[in-house]
C-alpha cells in the first residue's frame, strides 16, 4: 500500500484557506505493495484487514487522530467491492471535515497503514504523506442602515442606505437583497429605493479580503405598513351651533390589524392644506368637535404605527366644517327707535299704532316678549297697536329662505306704554249758566298721576300746561266753549263745555196810577211791560224803603 503527497487530493499542496473554512481532506491509497510477509504482490480486502489512516497536524495548527476505513470511496476503482486489488487504487474521505483556525501554515501528514486478522498494524512502507496548507484570517464585518431599527414607513421615500464595517477593512463588498445580487465593488454601502423594499426584505453583504476570504452578515428590513381608513362628517354651521360627530367610515389598520385607541390622533388645519395640528385627547376612531370652531376648519385622522420603536403615521380624507356667520338684523320703529346690537327704548300711549321695518337678511320673524307674532317670511315689515308697558320686540333675521338658515335676533326695543288720561271739566255754575261778570270756576280732572292741564276758550289758550286744576275766569260773554286738553307723559285727552250766558236785554217797566195813597188805603195795581232775556222768563218784585 502507498500513499504520496499527489495523493491527498484534498486539500492540495499549498492551498490557501480562511479562519472559517472547514475543508474536507480525501486521499487516494494504491496497491503496489505485496501482502505483508508473503513477498508477493496480491489484492487487499479492507473488510478483511480495516484500513488505518492517522492524521496529523502540526503549525499554528495541532492534533492527531487515528480513523478506520473498511469500504472505497466514491471515485475509486471498483467502487463496490471492498478488494483493492494489485495495481488500482482507491480513494477514502476523512469522516470530519479539517479545522484550521489558526491564522498560519500548518502541516497535514496522513500515514496510513492496515489491520491483520488479530488486530495488530502490518508494517507498510511508503505509507506517509504531508502537504501545507495556510489560514487566512477573514474580516469581521457588522451591516447597518441609516434607519432606525431598520425600519420605514410605507409611506417614505427616497433611499435606504446599507453599511457594511469590516475588520480589516475589506478589498472589495458583494450585496445581496433576498440573495440576488445587486452590488459588488469596494465601497461598503449600498443605496436602494424605499419603493423597491418590502416589509421581511434580507439585505446580505460579503466583505472579501484579498485572499478571497469573507465574511458575511444580513439584515432584515421592516415596513411599518398602516391604512388610514375613511372618515365622514363634511357639514354646514351656524355660529355658536354645536357640530355633529366626525364619524369612523372605514377604520384604520396598523400592520394589517384594526387600530385600537391611542393608535389615532386627530388633527386640524383652517385651510386643509397645510398647518395641521394635533388635538389634545382626540385619539379614537371618533371626533366630537368643539362648539363655535373657526370660521373655515378642516379635520383628518392619523393612524399610528410604532412597530420597532419607529413612529409611522398615514392621514385620512380630510373633512370640512363650514361656519357660516350669523346675519345682523336690525329692527327700527319708525320715528321712535332702532336696534341693531344694543337694547333700544320707546315711548308711546295706549293704542298707539307702531309700524316696524327690519333689514339684515333675507327672511324675518317679529317677536313681542319672545312670543311670534308675526311668522317667519320674505316681509320685513311689521305693525301693531296693542302694545303694552314694558313690552319688547325684537326680529328675527335669516340669511337664507332654507330650513337649514341661519339666524340671529335683534336686541329688543322696549316700550313704555302710557294709558291716556280720563280728562272731564266742569264749571261751579248751575247748569253752566252764568250772568254777565259772573266770576266762573272751572275745575279739570286727569283720572290721576302727574297729569298737566292747559285750557281754552273757544278754541284758545287762557291758560298753558299746568298741574293745576282748575280755571277761573268773570269775562265770559255769551255762549262760549270752555275745554281742558289732559296731558300724561305726552299722551293727551280733550274734554269740554259749552257756557251759556244768562242774558236781559230788555228789563220791561212798571207803572201805577197813583204812587200816592192815604194811610189805610189799599194801593193800586202795579203794572208793567214784559222784558226780553236769553233763557225762560220769570220775574221777582223787591221793595225798599229809600229806592236806593
Amino acid at each position: 500500500m502507498q500513499i504520496v503527497a499527489s495523493q491527498i487530493v484534498t486539500p492540495t499542496d499549498g492551498a490557501e484557506f480562511c479562519n472559517n473554512d472547514n475543508p474536507p481532506l480525501r486521499f487516494q491509497v494504491n496497491n503496489l505493495d505485496s501482502s505483508p510477509g508473503s513477498g508477493l504482490y496480491t489484492d487487499i480486502d479492507i473488510n478483511a484487514h480495516n484500513l488505518l489512516a492517522t492524521l496529523t497536524l502540526t503549525g499554528v495548527n495541532t492534533g492527531v487522530v487515528t480513523r478506520s476505513f473498511n469500504s472505497k470511496g466514491s471515485g475509486s476503482q471498483n467502487p463496490a467491492s471492498s478488494i483493492i486489488a494489485t495495481t488500482t487504487y482507491a480513494f477514502f474521505d476523512w469522516p470530519e471535515s479539517l479545522s484550521i483556525p489558526n491564522i498560519g501554515t500548518t502541516t497535514i501528514t496522513i500515514e496510513i497503514g492496515l489491520l491483520d486478522g488479530y488486530g495488530n498494524e502490518q508494517d507498510l512502507t511508503n505509507n506517509i504523506a504531508s502537504i501545507q496548507v495556510s489560514t487566512t484570517l477573514i474580516p469581521e464585518i457588522a451591516l447597518s442602515s441609516d434607519k432606525d431599527s431598520n425600519t420605514v414607513c410605507s409611506t417614505d421615500s427616497g433611499d435606504m442606505v446599507f453599511t457594511a464595517t469590516s475588520t480589516p477593512t475589506a478589498s472589495y463588498y458583494v450585496f445581496y437583497k433576498n440573495e440576488v445580487q445587486v452590488a459588488s465593488s469596494t465601497s461598503n454601502t449600498y443605496s436602494s429605493t424605499i419603493g423597491s423594499l418590502t416589509n421581511g426584505t434580507i439585505i446580505k453583504v460579503k466583505a472579501f479580503a484579498s485572499t478571497g476570504c469573507y465574511a458575511e452578515e444580513t439584515l432584515t428590513v421592516y415596513i411599518n405598513d398602516s391604512d388610514p381608513g375613511s372618515i365622514g362628517g363634511d357639514q354646514t354651521l351656524c355660529v355658536g351651533d354645536t357640530p355633529s360627530v366626525l364619524t369612523n367610515e372605514v377604520s384604520a389598520t396598523v400592520s394589517g390589524t384594526t387600530a385600537t385607541l391611542g393608535q389615532y390622533q386627530w388633527q386640524s388645519s383652517l385651510d386643509g392644506s397645510s398647518g395641521w395640528s394635533n388635538i389634545s385627547g382626540a385619539n379614537s376612531s371618533t371626533f366630537q368637535p368643539p362648539v363655535s370652531p373657526p370660521p373655515s376648519i378642516f379635520y383628518r385622522r392619523l393612524v399610528i404605527n410604532n412597530n420597532g420603536g419607529v413612529s409611522c403615521t398615514e392621514a385620512s380624507n380630510s373633512v370640512q366644517l363650514t361656519i357660516n356667520a350669523l346675519p345682523t338684523g336690525q329692527i327700527t320703529a319708525v320715528g321712535l327707535a332702532t336696534a341693531s346690537s344694543t337694547l333700544a327704548s320707546a315711548s308711546i300711549c295706549e293704542g298707539t299704532t307702531v309700524n316696524f321695518n327690519a333689514s339684515g337678511g333675507v327672511q324675518y320673524e317679529f317677536f313681542i316678549d319672545n312670543i311670534s307674532v308675526q311668522a317667519r317670511g320674505s316681509s320685513s315689515n311689521f305693525s301693531t297697536n296693542t302694545l303694552d308697558d314694558t313690552d319688547e320686540v325684537k326680529v328675527r333675521v335669516y340669511d337664507s329662505s332654507t330650513a337649514t338658515a341661519c339666524f340671529d335676533d335683534s336686541a329688543v326695543i322696549k316700550f313704555d306704554v302710557t294709558q291716556y288720561p280720563n280728562a272731564s271739566i266742569n264749571s261751579s255754575v248751575n247748569s253752566n249758566t252764568y250772568c254777565s261778570g259772573d266770576n266762573v270756576t272751572f275745575t279739570a280732572g286727569g283720572g290721576g298721576g302727574s297729569v298737566l292741564f292747559t285750557f281754552f276758550n273757544d278754541g284758545t289758550e287762557v291758560r298753558g300746561p299746568s298741574s293745576v286744576p282748575t280755571y277761573s275766569t268773570s269775562s265770559l260773554t255769551g255762549t262760549e266753549v270752555i275745554s281742558v286738553v289732559a296731558t300724561l307723559n305726552g299722551c293727551s285727552t280733550t274734554a269740554s263745555l259749552t257756557m251759556f250766558e244768562n242774558a236781559i236785554t230788555t228789563v220791561g217797566s212798571i207803572s201805577t196810577v197813583s204812587s200816592t195813597i192815604c194811610s189805610g188805603e189799599t194801593p193800586l195795581i202795579i203794572t208793567g211791560d214784559a222784558g226780553v232775556v236769553g233763557g225762560s222768563l220769570s220775574y221777582q218784585w223787591e221793595s225798599s224803603l229809600d229806592g236806593l
